[in-house]
């Protein structure tokens, strides 16, 4: 018996590397908002502060690829120079809420590795909402670190409503429980909402229909059904 023929064999579908760049970025950006929201409820710090870092970063860098080209994107982790690159194109003022935010953000960059709270110390809270912050009352003024996973929430929601795209997207590869519970942990504003299973299963089919829609005819020979 024959084989069949594969009509894909051989067949280049066009690629787009900016918006490669800018949906590898935004899921990747995603991944590390989950990681972080978990470090936030296990008390994980400064390392929480890190990794909602990165995943404002991805989330920025993600967009700046559409905007300017990934060429173009800063490869370093300034947060506060990447705010100011995508603010160039998004001068709404409305956005203006969250320069105090980045800037917090930027300063958990600052102790990604031990040595400058082993040398100033410092005094830190990360929390879902605002946790009560230690006031310095005598002595030493210490660098503070405060971080309000709540306001990072509706930055990113704000981040993809902007680029026009679904969280849900994305968030339907995290099907696991564990992802579930930190997207949705004590998140009044959600960028990924936690599909029912019936939601989960209609997610999927119509990321196969977008895909068969995206690629036409190739994929008919193929996946007949699909309509």
């Amino acid at each position: 018996m024959s084989k069949s023929k594969n009509p894909l064999k051989g067949v280049k579908i066009p690629s787009d590397p900016d918006e490669d760049f800018r949906l590898h970025a935004f899921r990747l950006g995603l991944q590390y908002l989950g990681a972080g929201r978990f470090a936030v409820a296990a008390r994980f710090t400064p390392a929480s502060g890190n990794l909602l870092h990165h995943a404002i970063e991805m989330f920025l860098k993600g967009s700046l690829a559409k905007l300017i080209g990934v060429a173009q994107i800063p490869h370093h982790h300034q947060l506060e120079t990447l705010w100011n690159l995508y603010r160039q194109h998004h001068a709404d003022p409305a956005l203006d809420q969250y320069t105090t935010l980045i800037e917090a953000l930027h300063r958990f960059e600052g102790i990604r590795y031990p040595d400058k709270l082993i040398k100033e110390g410092g005094l830190l809270s990360v929390g879902f909402p605002a946790s009560t912050k230690t006031v310095q009352t005598a002595g030493k003024k210490l660098p503070e670190y405060h971080l309000v996973v709540a306001h990072i929430d509706t930055l990113v929601k704000e981040l993809f409503a902007r680029d026009k795209l679904n969280p849900d997207f994305f968030g339907s590869q995290f099907n696991m429980e564990h992802a579930h519970k930190y997207f949705d942990y004590e998140n009044a504003s959600p960028s990924y909402r936690v599909p029912s299973d019936a939601r989960h299963m209609r997610i999927r089919l119509r990321r196969l229909k977008t895909q068969r829609k995206t690629w036409g005819a190739l994929i008919e020979p193929v996946c007949p059904r699909l309509r």
